[in-house]
């Protein structure tokens, strides 16, 4: 308790941490159908964008 943050506070982003698609521009979930299908994919990494984010920073 003598620490200088709470211990229930979460230092990191809890999209990354819980494994749920999420869109990395905005770090959004993604909801409904579009998780299933994301999720359908089979991909290691749960970051997502559109066509044009991806191209908006050079992917």
């Amino acid at each position: 308790m003598k620490a200088v943050t709470a211990p229930f506070q979460i230092p990191w982003n809890p999209a990354m941490s819980s494994g749920l698609i999420y869109n990395h521009i905005t770090d959004k979930e993604y909801s409904g159908s579009n998780t299933l299908y994301l999720m359908m994919q089979n991909r290691n990494d749960p970051r997502w964008l559109t066509y044009q984010q991806a191209q908006s920073i050079g992917a």
